[in-house]
């Protein structure tokens, strides 16, 4: 190696220092869900297939949507609701993230007898997202809490829906 790489390699490493230890020193913001999505869809159906819950901070949108059938019978049907700090914390505790990444993407056969699928996705602070299916019901007991208050959630959103 040259004196004057030699150099340029000890002067990089120098100044890389003080950042690394201050880095260090820098505790990491702790990763938090910012977006849930929770549903149901069916593959073989006729009329209303799929019930999709986004939530975000400070609101929740149902949406109910048909599978290929006529839209004029069966159009896209949509409902908000403003979603309490208190509810959306709640949510976000529930939704954590070492427990959701620990889990497989699919739990059993989600559908394979033409079963109801049900999904979870949990988009976060990090940019990563996990998303969960599984049959109706089947819910994973590390998730079972989130999905319960999920579904309630659906349930008083869809009685909103113009049927």
């Amino acid at each position: 190696m040259t004196l004057m790489r030699a150099m340029a390699l000890a002067a990089c490493c120098a100044l890389s220092l003080p950042l690394a230890a201050q880095q260090a020193k820098t505790p990491l913001k702790p990763v938090h869900a910012v977006h849930i999505g929770f549903g149901q869809w069916v593959g073989i159906c006729y009329g209303y297939c799929s019930v999709e819950l986004e939530v975000s901070p400070g609101e929740a949108t149902l949406l109910k949507t048909a599978d290929r059938s006529d839209k004029r019978k069966h159009p896209d049907l949509r409902v908000r609701a403003d979603l309490s700090t208190k509810h959306w914390k709640e949510l976000q505790q529930l939704a954590d993230h070492d427990t959701l990444f620990a889990l497989p993407d699919h739990v059993g056969c989600p559908g394979c007898v033409d079963e109801e699928v049900e999904f979870l996705e949990v988009k976060f602070s990090d940019r990563s997202k996990k998303l969960i299916s599984y049959n109706a019901g089947s819910a994973p007991k590390e998730i079972k809490e989130l999905t319960d208050k999920l579904r309630t959630l659906e349930n008083k959103l869809g009685s909103e829906l113009p049927l």
